[in-house]
Formats: structure tokens, C-alpha cells, sequence
């Protein structure tokens, strides 16, 4: 049974942070999630990487794009082929807690679309106090100043991305997918949406 789907857009990342990365997915105290590799036209060097963690793991899943379609796209083709009820968001230089898919808070609050937690900086040697200032309650104007969300943190109900489409592909939306699916969530969504800030 697959209660979440893991996905992970890919693009030229170096192999350790990679790495690292699923790791950190496959050493989850919740394991019934499928991890989906999306591999956005990634150099000889990343796809020998990504082939290889393939194959030490049955729950990881490989899909490459022939030419860079950009992040929004390539996220998109994973949500395609994903059987959880959850997408949890991941980048190729992220590293997941032990207990990061933990899904209690979905299960038991129906009412919530989606929910994320603040984050950890690592500067390669040493893990800094998050610099994001999130807002336990976010309201419309804080989208003004940007993403008041972790992206990278974010675990959604499947239903919700698929009522507004997923992540916009346009050349306009580029590097700010992120922030226009958050606007599309709350303009198209016929469930009242959501939030709350866990740490995972």
C-alpha cells in the first residue's frame, strides 16, 4: 500500500547531495511511500547516479525527460504516475528527518489540504536556525513578500494538485512554480484550504 508519494525533481544536483537525499526518504520511520525520481534531462554523471539508486530500492521510481523541461514540468510528470493520497515535496539537495512523512495530522484534519514545517540551513559544514520567519497563520498579504511556505517541506492531499492541474508549466512561471500553485490553490479550490506549521 503506498499512502505517499515522494517526488523529486532532478537537474545536474551533484551526486552526494543526491544521494543524501534518498537516503534520508528511505530511512523514514514511515515507510509506506513511493519515491519518484524526476529527472529533468540530467548530465551522464547524475543518471548514472540516479540508475543506481533505482536499483537498490523496489519503492523508487525513475522518469526522465530527453530535453530540460524545467521544474513545474518535470514535477508534474511524477504527479502523473504517483499512487499516494499525499505528495511530499523533496529537492535534490534536501535532507528529510526521520519523521518527516509522519501523516497523523492529515488523517485527523480533514479540513487541511496541505501542511508544511519550517527548515534547517546546512552551509556544508554546520546546520544554522532557520532564516524563513514563517507565520504560524499566514494571510493574503504575506504573499506580497513572497512564499510564506517551505516548499521543499510541503505534504499535500493528491486531490487538491490534481483540481488545479499541478504545477504551472508556462515560461513565465518559471522558478516561482512553487509560489503560482500556493495562488492556485486558494483561488480554484472548492474545499476550504488549509495550513498548519509542523515541525517534521
Amino acid at each position: 500500500m503506498v499512502d505517499i508519494s515522494v517526488i523529486m525533481a532532478i537537474h545536474n544536483e551533484p551526486a552526494h547531495l543526491i544521494e543524501l537525499a534518498v537516503r534520508s526518504i528511505l530511512a523514514q520511520t514511515k515507510q509506506t511511500f513511493e519515491l519518484i525520481l524526476c529527472d529533468d534531462a540530467s548530465n551522464a554523471e547524475t543518471q548514472v547516479c540516479l540508475n543506481k539508486l533505482q536499483e537498490c530500492d523496489t519503492r523508487i521510481i525513475l522518469c526522465r525527460n530527453e530535453v530540460n523541461q524545467y521544474a513545474g514540468k518535470t514535477r508534474n510528470m511524477g504527479l502523473c504516475i504517483a499512487r499516494g493520497r499525499y505528495i511530499a515535496i523533496l529537492d535534490a539537495d534536501d535532507y528529510s528527518y526521520p519523521e518527516r512523512l509522519k501523516i497523523q495530522f492529515l488523517e485527523s484534519h480533514p479540513q487541511y489540504a496541505f501542511v508544511c514545517s519550517d527548515a534547517e540551513i546546512f552551509d556544508g559544514e554546520k546546520v544554522l536556525p532557520s532564516q524563513y520567519h514563517l507565520k504560524p497563520v499566514p494571510e493574503k498579504e504575506d504573499f506580497l513578500w513572497g512564499m510564506p511556505f517551505v516548499h521543499a517541506t510541503v505534504m499535500i492531499r493528491k486531490q487538491y494538485l490534481d483540481q488545479v492541474g499541478g504545477y504551472a508549466e508556462s515560461e513565465v512561471s518559471r522558478r516561482s512554480e512553487d509560489y503560482d500553485l500556493f495562488m492556485q490553490l486558494d483561488v480554484k479550490a472548492t474545499t476550504w484550504i488549509g495550513y498548519c506549521t509542523v515541525i517534521m
